[in-house]
């Protein structure tokens, strides 16, 4: 006889409420501590809310119970890879599709396996298996598409689309995908109308709620250059990405270098080495500069993450200081007024990075950095209103 908890929770999860599903399956494990499919379900709704360790020592134990079940195995996967622990997801990903073969989530979680290893081409390959397994697997498109939409391959990406939107007409991933689409192509109104569908059919859809967020701010044109930069960088691959990267700094110090040496090409030199500042500014502040435009929009502002919002707010009011400092330092005869204004500029930027991050090494190597700056820069400043000798390097 089924267990009734296990049912209701199966229901649950198909409702979206993994904190009543998991309620469930714990008064279920108490009745029956080895099924196997019940942890399974557990950690899928310990995964739901975000519960990653919890979630990760329920697989391992499905696993144990049972580990002829490619489901499991495929959960695990999901993990590794959201944890960067590529190996890891390589074993898992590997032995969800010995055991079964058939099954086409086991092919979209091995190629978002080689989407982090930047194997573009190879994940292409991988759907296609899936695909041919069964042609209308809504998962397998959507991935197909966004993969070709970063390599740039607009056509073949609108035509997977129109493929998805055939078969589910009503899947909030299917809408997310067309709207990033094209906002890769430029047209963030007719992607905002695709971001907002999602949002319809599934409120809490985050592919969705981010692409709303840039749709929105993609109506200014500065950010819009700055967002089609981006979106064209993420369409190489990571080599060509970092030689653009590294070329373009090479280019603006041999500029630098040329213009002290021969006076003719100065001025044509000075302007792109100060076109170059500019964009690279650009990229530093527009994020969470026009996140602030969208504190008069409530639906925009209520897309941003809790972190994105903090983000935002001390950047705004970080920034707002430094700005006053700047204004101060026109009207009033002090100059070192300047000098605290752009400080709190660069604390502003250092914040709004900090606590914009998820990931938790990322966040200690800024915090590090922040806390760094935010004792240096103080420290050189008073030394040099004190009028302390400065040394060579200095």
């Amino acid at each position: 006889m089924p267990n009734p908890h296990i049912t209701r929770a199966e229901m649950l999860l198909n409702q979206s409420r993994p904190d009543m599903a998991e309620a469930e399956l714990r008064r279920g494990l108490v009745s029956a501590p080895e099924d196997w499919y019940a942890h399974t379900l557990l950690g899928m709704s310990l995964l739901h809310q975000d519960r990653t360790k919890e979630a990760h020592e329920a697989l391992v134990e499905a696993i144990r119970l049972n580990p002829e079940s490619y489901l499991p195995h495929y959960m695990l996967g999901l993990i590794y890879i959201d944890n960067d622990r590529l190996t890891d997801a390589r074993r898992a990903s590997d032995e969800a599709l010995r055991l079964d073969p058939y099954q086409t989530c086991c092919y979209v979680l091995a190629a978002r396996l080689q989407l982090k290893e930047d194997k573009r081409e190879e994940a292409l390959k991988t759907l296609n298996r899936g695909l041919a397994l069964d042609p209308e697997d809504v998962s397998c498109l959507n991935l197909r598409a966004q993969i070709l939409t970063h390599l740039g391959r607009a056509k073949e990406a609108q035509a997977t689309i129109a493929r998805t939107l055939a078969a589910a007409p009503e899947d909030a991933d299917t809408h997310a995908t067309q709207g990033w689409a094209m906002m890769h192509t430029n047209k963030p109104r007719e992607a905002l109308k695709h971001f907002e569908e999602a949002l319809r059919i599934e409120p809490g859809h985050d592919y969705a709620k981010a692409g709303l967020v840039e749709a929105l701010k993609a109506r200014y044109l500065i950010y819009r250059l700055v967002l089609g930069f981006f979106l064209w960088i993420a369409r190489l691959d990571r080599r060509s990405q970092m030689f653009l990267i590294v070329g373009a700094y090479v280019g603006y110090q041999l500029l630098r270098v040329n213009a002290n040496l021969n006076a003719s090409i100065r001025p044509v030199a000075h302007l792109l080495m100060g076109v170059y500042m500019v964009f690279v500014l650009l990229t530093w502040i527009a994020f969470p500069l026009f996140n602030l435009s969208l504190r008069l929009n409530p639906h925009g502002w209520n897309a941003l993450n809790k972190r994105q919002k903090i983000a935002t707010d001390g950047f705004g009011l970080i920034g707002g200081v430094g700005v006053g400092l700047a204004i101060a330092g026109y009207f009033m005869p002090q100059p070192e007024l300047y000098l605290w204004a752009g400080y709190m500029g660069i604390m502003a930027i250092m914040f709004s990075r900090l606590a914009a991050r998820d990931d938790l090494a990322e966040r200690k190597v800024m915090l590090y950095a922040a806390v760094v700056a935010a004792f240096a820069g103080p420290f050189a400043l008073i030394c040099d209103e004190l009028g302390f000798q400065r040394g060579p390097f200095f």
